[in-house]
């Protein structure tokens, strides 16, 4: 195999594999081969220029990468793969200091503590202290410290910036636990082992002669304690390092791309190499993806071009908001179904993990077979059943799962034997749960305030009319939003509370879509699409997942949605650097996709409950798609012919995506239209069918709004009256 590379390879992988110098770059743009080169590399290195399999060090950033690189290397070299230094960052200094932690006065007995045991050390320490948890949550005070764990600040024994109350005392104390217990955290790895080697350079110079070859892949998400990791046993030696400054999309987890794009800088007499032939796509998804990421500055450069001859499409669609967004993708992917029930490999990515309810509700009354990636469901997310199981209750005195979850989420301090004894209660005296909590003996007078609070709450639910108002209403009331923030951290607590928001706009989006609506036939469409993401087979399943989990995929046919100004990109990035990562996350979106692409956004979006009017990504215009006045922005469709979609101008003037406040009532859908097309229009006694009401007949049809609203008769609940694009035909 080795001895016919110039036949398996490109010019370019070929120098990158056999190039004899000692500091090597390869830019390795998506869809090139990177992995093939790296393993490649080693196992040439072994086999043509006699390295010892104990000399070169492989450093990955995830177990799954490291597993996949011995295993290609033991189909390519046998068992002289088993001595190679293959890991993460973290296993190769856990190594380091099993070693030879001594040297920083750590002994055997130092074992890694996990992440919950940290948080619960945090807690006793922040209550000894007399710090208030609610005001300073111990997540916060742990993400703190663990950003701080990853600077040269903690290396050169500096104390944390007091960012908040007491940090450099929360420290200090959190940092004398974990010695005396003989501990070391996951962020310790990395930072002791540099500590070590500036300390003893007896040391240092040990792990040098070892690894006299280092090769890292996914070299662009290294942070400043990994590349001060490398820079150290790098120096002097062989270290070649692959990567892609435009796939690096996680500057908000420390991720620093000057480390990439200042390697020339770092080491001496640097080759480098690009990768450019890409043999994932055609050619017209790689030019878009070449025109967005060509507005970045920070950037080594580079174009790709693709290897195979496909005859890439690609359609861009703006619909009036994002349920109709939903039902065009539908549409779309039933074409695809139809045409290849066999192959299909489809994914809808999107920017926030929030967006991905619309799609699971379109997919589940089109009866596709689907799977999130990357996250739970939406209606299977903590934040989401933990409201809901307020709403639950209250609908059903008896639900004795949403009672207990209720009854604990927030704390109460009554624990599972009370609510046992409660539940036992009901059920022997043929009680409901909330009259149970009253009449039970059970409940201790302790207890009894916390009761009574959370008995009022569904009192007051009673005077309550509308769904989202309920809704509103147990968030703010039981503190829903601070209790998030007290436990968890700051990024997952802001996931959370976007996932909140999105229960609202739920309740806000399904009121308007039929007249009369109740709480429980709401209760009902949740449960529907709840139990339509169980199947775990993949095979012919449509993937849902943010753009952040699709990095490394690909597919057939990729959907991005929501290209829209403040959602992608986000409207947190408020400068350059900020929009730059933006772009980058699109430019590894639109490189996903193999032979079909499609590119959607909505003139209004409802968020927060209200509905934003929002105008076109700015990265469509930078791909092409739409022209750059924003007077005639048009959608086009690519493919051998371009054909226009018509007018996509839209208000300059827009809401904003970062208000937490779920307050509020709906405007109306506004100027984008609900109706469907004359052709795609129901008539009376059309047979049509919804996601809760199941079948039904139509009665009448009223036109003279904006919005399409049709009288049906169902078999299962009567009549009601419901917007048109919430049916579907029979």
């Amino acid at each position: 195999m080795l001895d016919n590379l110039e036949e398996e390879l490109n010019k370019e992988q070929y120098d990158a594999v056999v190039s004899k110098n000692r500091s090597l770059l390869i830019i390795a743009g998506a869809g090139t081969g990177k992995t093939r080169v790296i393993t490649y590399r080693i196992a040439y290195l072994i086999k043509k220029y006699d390295v010892r399999p104990g000399n070169i060090l492989a450093v990955t950033f995830t177990n799954k990468a490291a597993a996949e690189m011995k295993s290609r290397l033991y189909s390519l070299i046998g068992a002289l793969s088993t001595a190679l230094h293959i890991g993460t960052f973290h296993s190769i200094c856990l190594n380091i200091l099993k070693t030879d932690g001594h040297f920083i006065g750590m002994d055997d007995s130092y074992s890694v503590i996990d992440q919950d045991d940290r948080l619960v050390i945090l807690k006793r320490i922040i209550k000894d202290l007399g710090i208030d948890d609610k005001r300073y949550p111990p997540r916060k005070y742990l993400h703190s410290i663990s950003e701080f764990k990853n600077t040269m600040g903690y290396v050169n024994h500096y104390k944390p910036n007091e960012t908040m109350l007491k940090l450099s005392l929360v420290f200090d104390k959190y940092q004398e636990q974990l010695n005396s217990s003989r501990f070391i955290d996951f962020d310790d790895m990395l930072s002791l082992v540099v500590r070590m080697f500036y300390k003893d350079s007896s040391v240092l110079e040990k792990y040098r002669e070892i690894y006299k070859h280092i090769l890292v892949d996914e070299y662009q998400d290294t942070n400043k304690i990994q590349s001060t990791f490398l820079s150290l046993i790098g120096k002097g030696n062989n270290i070649c390092v692959v990567g892609d400054d435009d796939q690096s999309i996680y500057g908000w987890r420390g991720a620093e791309i000057a480390n990439i794009l200042n390697f020339d800088k770092e080491y001496e007499d640097v080759k480098e190499i690009k990768l450019v032939e890409n043999y994932r796509a055609g050619q017209k998804i790689l030019d878009i993806a070449n025109n967005v990421i060509e507005y970045n500055i920070n950037r080594r450069g580079k174009t790709l071009v693709s290897a195979k001859e496909i005859d890439a499409e690609i359609r861009y669609e703006t619909l009036s908001n994002e349920s109709l967004e939903s039902n065009f993708i539908i549409e779309e992917i039933k074409t695809i179904f139809a045409k290849d029930r066999e192959n299909v490999d489809i994914a809808i990515l999107y920017r926030k993990n929030s967006q991905s309810r619309n799609f699971e509700i379109s997919l589940n009354r089109a009866g596709i077979k689907h799977k999130v990636i990357g996250a739970t469901s939406f209606y299977q997310r903590k934040e989401v059943k933990d409201i809901l199981s307020y709403l639950r209750v209250y609908e059903n005195r008896f639900d004795i799962l949403s009672f207990r979850r209720s009854l604990k989420i927030p704390t109460r301090g009554i624990g599972d034997g009370t609510i046992d004894k409660v539940i036992i209660y009901s059920q022997t005296n043929g009680v409901d749960l909330l009259h149970s909590l009253v009449d039970s003996s059970a409940v201790s007078k302790k207890q009894q305030v916390e009761i009574d609070k959370y008995l009022q709450l569904f009192i007051k639910l009673d005077s309550i009319v509308s769904i989202r108002d309920k809704i509103n209403y147990i968030v703010e009331n039981i503190d829903y939003l601070l209790y998030l923030r007290q436990y968890d951290d700051i990024d997952t607590a802001n996931k959370r509370v976007d996932n909140i928001a999105e229960l609202y706009s739920a309740a806000v989006a399904f009121e308007e879509s039929v007249e009369g609506v109740n709480l429980r036939d709401f209760l009902a469409s949740t449960s529907l699409t709840s139990s339509a993401t169980e199947e775990q087979d993949l095979t012919n399943t449509v993937k849902l997942m943010t753009i952040h989990a699709s990095k490394g995929l690909e597919f057939d046919t990729v959907f991005i949605t929501g290209l829209e100004e403040g959602l992608f990109p986000s409207s947190q990035s408020s400068d350059d650097g900020d929009i730059e990562e933006e772009r980058r996350l699109c430019y590894v979106a639109l490189t996903r996709a193999k032979r079909r692409l499609y590119l959607t956004s909505a003139r209004e979006r409802l968020t927060y409950g209200k509905r934003s009017r929002s105008p076109s990504s700015i990265f469509l215009r930078e791909m092409g798609m739409v022209s750059s006045k924003s007077s005639d922005r048009l959608a086009r469709s690519v493919s051998d012919n371009y054909s226009d979609y018509g007018d996509e101008s839209m208000s300059d003037n827009y809401s904003g995506y970062g208000n937490s406040s779920l307050s509020g009532s709906s405007d109306g859908y506004g100027g984008g239209s609900l109706s469907k097309s004359s052709s795609d229009s129901f008539s009376v006694a059309d047979k049509v069918s919804h996601t809760v009401f199941g079948d039904g007949v139509v009665l009448s049809i009223d036109r003279s709004g904006e919005s399409e609203k049709i009288v049906v008769h169902f078999k299962s609940s009567g009549q009601k009256k419901i917007l048109s694009s919430f049916l579907d035909r029979r």
